[in-house]
């Protein structure tokens, strides 16, 4: 067999077939045409698409070489070599651009060549290298003069510092040369200042000893020296105007740099998609040719079945020269598996078949097996640093899974979550493990994966505190962090405590100082009646002592709306109609040059609020508002519904505004800044604010100096199945006995909203008179403390003894623990409640008893 050329096994396995064509002429001949034809249009597919592939990929490298290359410029001293190298970029990138594959080039043409996007890519990359060869011959350029004045320089300050160590030189000519040396050094290190903040640091040392040589008596040659070293530092070719040309020119060429590198990244980026759209138009031509040989296949079935004879023959030829390599390729391949790295296959084979190919792989497989080797090895190292870092951190980290189970933790997250040592924690669920420890209160509410924010604080048990950070993971897993934070909370709540009493301190002496105040008009009027007991005068001190009472009873409704305590008489109120009518009321009350501007909400807003002390409120914002504008301004009153659904009412001007202290400051009790110099009370906004917490809701301020305040209040919305029920159909009657006229007057408020007929009575005899006459009345309400300390227990077991099944409401600010009528089962009409009275205990007392389970 020597005779035969070289062939590959698709050769050889085509000569045998030669054999099968006395048989299957017919056939044959159909099939090898197709076969031929096919293999003929995927060879030329294959070597011009992978040509322009090859060639994109070659030109991508160049501009690569050219991003790697185009900074030597700047180390060039000669501006024909600059000149000579950029040029030499300049023309390598117009190669790039002549030799990129062509969208229209015949074969191609199917595959999109960005041939626009390498054009304007290229175009850029000219520019910054234009721009890089300018900004190196102007840096070249001005470092060759700073040079020049760095040698004339250096000379003069030899020369001042031989002056100045010279023999004959005096004391006062000898300090001069040394200053004049001074400033030869601060020009020398301008000139080597490796930045614009060091060159005029230089400089304003500079100016700072030329100042001090100016004030001195100097010689001749000292006045000509002086002048020399201002001729080489000042001007446009001064040292420090030639060094900061030299910086600028060193920036600009970087920057052209840094363009240069971002376009020769972005060539390639194209490269690899141009690579990629070649790939995809080969894949559609092998399955185009694919098709065509499954119909070839039909063809060629009819004719193997004559053949099935000599292709066996020919079977055992192929044998002979493809299961011997393959063997020696195996075993070689075992060998290298075990992890013998010096296994080499010596056969060699003059065919480029597939045998050569198979030997070509195993070549490439073993460099493969060699770089993994190197790779495990650092990765290794690698690993070890993690180790070292992860199990030396004070904070105890957890990795977990997807699943929420652990999968490592270090040292420390024993420590930190007082785990006894020991406990198994690998493949349990963090939440679990967490439900074991002193934290176990807190884990299902924090540590919902689907619920949890990345940072969370646990309270122990026994009183220590961590900090929870959690980091995702991008498998699904994630790591956790515990930090014990016990130390520095308490501290916090330490400082808290400090300030709450600080604050209540000042609450307390306010206070005082005020009731003082009253206290002292009461005694001294009540002092005058007893020495004037003239009826026209004691009248005059009867009302001066009414007067204090009133200033004292303000000033406790005041402290309880900040405490958050007052009495409120809510009700279902359209927000928009209560603030129509309230604007004209503020606009009376403001300065003549303040403009004042509504804007109301279209639709209704729905709100459950006292609306005399939402007036009070409202009024009491554009009050200060007011009072915040120094001559003309703007106050805007708004009504509307947020972005949570909740309506506000926001009252904003351009008045003085507030710093920040006195903004976290503005709702402490008698703390009063105004701008116009008058004194207040400093219980308005903490009015409001204690009002407004109290009805449910919450206060924004938003305020700067001289930018104006803007006050937000906001109020939830009522739930559209809210309704007020009236029971007047029932025709129900209340007697009220309360010695307190406002809080007497609010449970009358309260009952007419609801349709109940009520009845007063202020006094203890008076209730009394009214339970022992027969006049009907179906519910009881009273207060605990009546007037002359007499309490109202008699009372109520009066009424119920006179009226069976009469409902009664006890309402007190301090009501005892133990009472006579404490027994549910035995008192069932009975109800006690704390003050303040409010609709919702009145709705279900009425309900229960129009109902009949009271």
């Amino acid at each position: 067999m020597t005779f035969l050329p070289p062939l590959d096994i698709k050769g050889r396995l085509s000569m045998a077939l030669a054999l099968l064509t006395l048989s299957t002429i017919s056939v044959g001949a159909i099939a090898w045409y197709g076969l031929d034809r096919a293999n003929t249009q995927m060879q030329a597919l294959h070597s011009q698409t992978l040509a322009q592939v090859a060639k994109s990929l070659e030109l991508s490298k160049r501009s690569s070489d050219i991003a790697t290359s185009a900074p030597f410029l700047l180390n060039y001293r000669s501006q024909y070599l600059i000149d000579r190298e950029g040029q030499s970029l300049i023309t390598t990138l117009e190669h790039i651009v002549s030799n990129w594959p062509s969208q229209t080039g015949g074969a191609s043409s199917p595959i999109y060549a960005y041939e626009a996007e390498i054009s304007d890519a290229i175009g850029q990359m000219q520019a910054a290298t234009k721009d890089l060869i300018g900004s190196a011959n102007g840096l070249n350029y001005e470092r060759n003069v700073t040079q020049i004045r760095v040698d004339s320089i250096r000379k003069l300050e030899r020369d001042f510092y031989g002056h100045a160590i010279a023999d004959d030189a005096i004391d006062g000519d000898r300090s001069t040369w040394f200053l004049l040396q001074a400033l030869s050094n601060a020009l020398s290190g301008a000139a080597h200042s490796k930045n614009l903040l060091g060159v005029g640091e230089y400089h304003r040392r500079y100016q700072t000893l030329l100042t001090q040589m100016r004030n001195r008596s100097l010689r001749q040659s000292q006045t000509k020296a002086i002048a020399r070293l201002a001729w080489l530092a000042d001007g446009s070719q001064g040292l420090f105007e030639i060094r900061r040309r030299e910086l600028s020119h060193r920036l600009a060429a970087q920057n052209a740099l840094f363009r240069i590198r971002l376009q020769a990244v972005y060539i390639s980026d194209l490269s690899a998609r141009f690579a990629e759209n070649a790939e995809n138009f080969l894949s559609q031509g092998r399955r185009e040719t694919s098709n065509n040989l499954d119909v070839i296949k039909v063809l060629i079935l009819f004719g193997g079945l004559l053949s099935i004879g000599i292709a066996l023959a020919s079977a055992f030829f192929v044998s002979r020269y493809v299961t011997a390599n393959i063997e020696a390729i195996t075993h070689a391949m075992v060998r290298l598996a075990r992890g013998d790295r010096s296994t080499k296959l010596s056969l060699k084979i003059s065919a480029n078949d597939e045998i050569a190919k198979l030997i070509h792989s195993f070549r490439k497989f073993r460099a493969t097996t060699l770089r993994l080797d190197r790779s495990n090895r650092q990765l290794k190292l690698k690993n070890a640093l993690f180790e070292r870092v992860f199990g030396n951190i004070t904070d105890g980290v957890a990795i977990t899974s997807e699943d929420g189970r652990i999968t490592a933790v270090n040292d420390s997250f024993a420590n930190v979550l007082k785990l006894s040592h020991g406990e198994p924690i690998g493949n349990r669920s963090l939440d679990g493990l967490l439900a074991q420890t002193v934290f176990a209160e807190d884990v299902p509410d924090c540590l919902r994966l689907d619920a949890f924010e990345g940072f969370s604080v646990l309270a122990g048990s026994d009183g220590s505190i961590i900090e929870v950070r959690h980091s995702p993971l991008v498998d699904g897993g994630g790591v956790w962090l515990f930090s014990d934070a016990t130390e520095r909370k308490r501290v916090e709540e330490r400082l808290t405590q400090i300030r709450h009493i600080e604050g209540l301190g000042k609450v307390s002496g306010e206070v005082a100082h005020d009731f003082g105040n009253v206290l002292s008009s009461i005694t001294a009027n009540i002092h005058l009646f007893e020495r004037y007991p003239d009826r026209d005068k004691a009248q005059d001190f009867i009302d001066r002592i009414k007067n204090a009472t009133e200033i004292g009873t303000s000033l406790v409704q005041r402290l309880l709306a900040f405490a958050r305590k007052q009495a409120l008489a809510p009700e279902l109120l359209d927000l928009t109609e209560l603030i129509e009518g309230l604007s004209d009321l503020i606009s009376v009350g403001l300065k003549e040059d303040v403009c004042f501007e509504t804007r109301i909400a279209p639709s209704p807003l729905m709100v459950k609020v006292d609306p005399g002390q939402l007036e009070n409120a409202v009024l009491n914002l554009c009050i200060n508002s007011n009072q915040a504008i120094d001559q003309s301004g703007k106050i805007v009153l708004e009504v509307g519904q947020d972005d949570n659904g909740n309506a506000y009412i926001e009252v904003s001007d351009n008045g003085v505004g507030m710093s920040n202290n006195t903004k976290e400051r503005a709702f402490e009790p008698f703390y009063s800044e105004r701008s116009d110099g008058s004194s207040g009370t400093g219980l308005g906004l903490a009015m409001v604010y204690g009002f407004i917490k109290q009805s449910g809701g919450d206060i924004e301020i938003d305020s700067a100096p001289e930018k104006g305040t803007k006050i937000r209040l906001i109020l939830p919305l009522a739930s559209p199945e809210t309704v007020v029920p009236d029971f007047s159909a029932q025709e129900l009657r209340a007697l009220v006995i309360e010695d307190n006229p406002s809080d007497r007057h609010l449970a009358e408020r309260l009952l007419s909203s609801l349709g109940v007929s009520a009845h007063s009575a202020p006094t203890y005899s008076d209730a009394e008179a009214v339970i022992v006459s027969q006049e009907g009345f179906d519910l009881l309400i009273s207060d605990l403390h009546l007037n002359d300390d007499r309490l109202a227990w008699p009372l109520i077991e009066q009424a119920l003894q006179t009226r069976p099944g009469l409902s009664v409401l006890l309402i007190s600010g301090h009501m005892p623990a133990h009472h006579p009528f404490q027994d549910a089962n035995k008192f069932p009409t009975v109800h006690c409640f704390a003050k303040p009275l409010n609709s919702e205990i009145l709705i279900d007392i009425l309900s229960s008893r129009t109902s009949g389970t009271d």
